[in-house]
């Protein structure tokens, strides 16, 4: 295995524990009743916060591409769809541990390569 390799594969796993201690901590936040919406928008007010500078660093010399009606439309609905996700992944946190949520979300590429089989 290469030093590459083993770094990323370092990453991957440092990734894991972090998900799974988000996922704690969502859970005891819900417990002691903070709602699945509020927990959503502070969670993404934190990635919009953490990501916006790093747009601005790193994407200020290109110029932007034209934002058609197509486009608005595409992002918009990717942002409801992922806000929905988010909703229902934290009810279900809510419902069950945050283990099983860790381990559902492990799942999702093994769901990614069945559906791409399928639909080649």
């Amino acid at each position: 295995m290469d030093v590459s390799e083993l770094k990323f594969a370092e990453l991957i796993g440092g990734e894991e524990f972090l998900e799974v201690g988000l996922n704690t901590v969502n859970k005891s936040a819900m417990n002691k009743g903070l709602s699945n919406f509020v927990l959503v928008l502070y969670s993404n007010i934190l990635g919009i916060c953490i990501l916006a500078p790093c747009i601005f660093i790193f994407y200020r010399k290109r110029t932007p591409p034209l934002l058609t009606w197509s486009t608005i439309c595409k992002i918009s609905l990717l942002g409801v769809l992922s806000y929905a996700g988010q909703i229902c992944t934290y009810i279900g946190i809510g419902y069950a541990s945050p283990t099983l949520a860790s381990a559902m979300a492990d799942l999702t590429p093994a769901f990614t390569f069945i559906f791409s089989i399928i639909s080649r």
